[in-house]
C-alpha cells in the first residue's frame, strides 16, 4: 500500500510540474516532444515531395539542318537503343526541331 501512495504522489506532482512547463529537477525542457515530432513530420513530407518529383526517364532534343544551315522540315528521325535494338521514330517540325520524350537512359 505505501508504494501505491508514493506512485500517486509522484505522478500527480509530475503532472502538476508538467503543466507549468517545468520538470521535477527544476530545469525547463529545451524543446517539447510534440514540437520535435512536428518538425520531423514536416521534413519527411518535404523529402517525400522531392523524391516523388524525380524521374527515371530523360529526353532527346535536336535540330535537323542542311549543309547551308537551313532547317529541314518534316524530316523523319529515328532513335535506336544499341543495347536492346529498339527504335523510336518522330518527325521534325517546320523549324527542323525534333524531340523524343520519356527516353530510358541507354546508349543511342
Amino acid at each position: 500500500m505505501p508504494q501505491d501512495r508514493w506512485k500517486n504522489l509522484f505522478f500527480s506532482k509530475f503532472k502538476l510540474c508538467k503543466r507549468r512547463g517545468v520538470f521535477l529537477d527544476g530545469a525547463r525542457p529545451r524543446m517539447s516532444a510534440c514540437f520535435v515530432c512536428r518538425v520531423v513530420v514536416l521534413l519527411a513530407s518535404f523529402t517525400t515531395a522531392l523524391l516523388l518529383s524525380q524521374s527515371f526517364y530523360s529526353g532527346v532534343r535536336g535540330a535537323i539542318r542542311d549543309p547551308d544551315g537551313r532547317a529541314v522540315p518534316s524530316a523523319r528521325v529515328t532513335l535506336i537503343d544499341e543495347a536492346t535494338n529498339v527504335s523510336r521514330i518522330t518527325v521534325a517540325n517546320a523549324n527542323g526541331d525534333y524531340l523524343f520524350n520519356q527516353v530510358i537512359p541507354s546508349t543511342y
